[in-house]
């Protein structure tokens, strides 16, 4: 099976990887490359280089092609037409496409389409910038999922919470996790470390102010504790003011920004971090929590969509409403006061992720949609033929 996935994936060596949908189409090329009579290629639009490129990574062939600095809406348009003619001087046997418009211009290509739902813009969109262009940009980003969620064969949905929310705009959704990389799960964690560990973009979405306010609450009960956020600034005005939270709350030299960090970089923090948590406003899945569930850390996130999926709430990891600073610094308290309880979690949680996100679970899954839709394709050719 020649299988395409059209997807944002990451530049290698280093692999840096910039966010969850990257992570998502990298951790699956990786397990559908190691199964028997599957090949995989990937193509990525990217505006990182200014000149198409294909290598080899591993078994996985990767095509980045630039993308053109315009304008939205042309640009956009303009994409699903490259897209289009790309992926028929491809030719698979099958397109997954993890971003709309890769799906649109699949289906116009006429390949049997499986498209991956990554985000509920309806949501999200609260959260973002409030300029002209912004509102315009998420409007028809929502625009075209609601289409390519319409148009494709099958919809993936990386939780149940998702798949609820779009169930009624697809032909058919089926809930697959994002995998988790191997590395992850050989990582040995320290359960009394009194470092907490938040990965992911600092804006309004993460709520990254929220959390630096809840972890001062923590901080007066742990004056050894330590906050590290590992993930890119978006908004550099919401930024200045986590700044300054942390400049009033006298948290400097306890709260650490790294910005973006590459993989054998963030492994490195979760082998430090005794708590790994999030303290969004909203979450379709959250990788942050998935990779420190295979390492073994104990967890503190929110109840805000795809978490409550794979957190058993006081068995696996702690869920706390969304904005709950109080609740969040308790559950921390519990977990920096007790490690035998945090190592206990932490055991359980590692146990429950092997069955959940290894690249190979998560593959054959994955293979199993793409056998269903084949099939059913070829039982319309022949239909359509008689």
């Amino acid at each position: 099976m020649r299988v395409l996935i059209v997807s944002p994936y990451p530049l290698l060596n280093p692999v840096q990887i910039k966010g969850g949908v990257e992570a998502a189409a990298y951790y699956l090329a990786k397990g559908l490359s190691s199964l028997e009579n599957v090949q995989v290629s990937v193509l990525c639009d990217t505006k990182a280089l200014s000149n198409p490129v294909s290598c080899e990574d591993g078994r996985v062939l990767v095509h980045y092609v630039p993308n053109p600095k315009i304008r939205l809406i042309p640009n956009v348009l303009l994409n699903v037409y490259r897209l289009r003619r790309l992926i028929e001087s491809i030719n698979p046997d099958i397109v997954h496409s993890h971003a709309a418009w890769g799906t649109l211009a699949s289906v116009k290509a006429n390949y049997p389409t499986v498209h991956t739902i990554h985000a509920v813009v309806s949501r999200e969109e609260h959260y973002s910038p409030k300029g002209v262009s912004d509102k315009l940009s998420v409007k028809l980003l929502g625009y075209l999922l609601r289409k390519a969620i319409v148009t494709a064969d099958e919809c993936i949905a990386v939780s149940s919470y998702v798949r609820n929310v779009y169930a009624s705009l697809a032909r058919r959704i089926t809930v697959v996790p994002n995998a988790v990389d191997d590395c992850y799960f050989d990582v040995t964690v320290c359960p009394s470390s009194c470092r907490l560990l938040q990965v992911g973009s600092i804006g309004k979405l993460k709520n990254t102010l929220g959390l630096v306010r809840a972890f001062g609450r923590v901080k007066k009960a742990h004056p050894n504790a330590e906050l590290v956020i590992a993930g890119p600034v978006r908004d550099e005005a919401y930024y200045r003011n986590v700044l300054e939270c942390v400049r009033t709350q006298g948290l400097q030299g306890s709260v650490y920004f790294l910005g973006q960090v590459d993989q054998t970089a963030l492994v490195h923090q979760y082998a430090s971090a005794g708590i790994v948590c999030t303290f969004s406003w909203h979450e379709t899945f959250s990788l942050a929590l998935a990779q420190g569930m295979a390492a073994g850390n104990t967890l503190v996130g929110t109840d805000c969509g795809g978490p409550s999926d794979f957190i058993v709430d006081g068995a696996t990891g702690y869920l706390v409403s969304p904005g709950d600073e109080e609740a969040f610094a308790d559950r921390c308290d519990r977990l920096l006061s007790n490690p035998s309880l945090a190592a206990e979690m932490g055991s359980r949680a590692k146990l429950a992720a092997r069955d959940r996100f290894r690249k190979e679970v998560v593959a054959a899954q994955t293979l199993e949609v793409y056998r269903r839709v084949l099939e059913e394709t070829r039982t319309a050719a022949s239909s359509s033929t008689e």
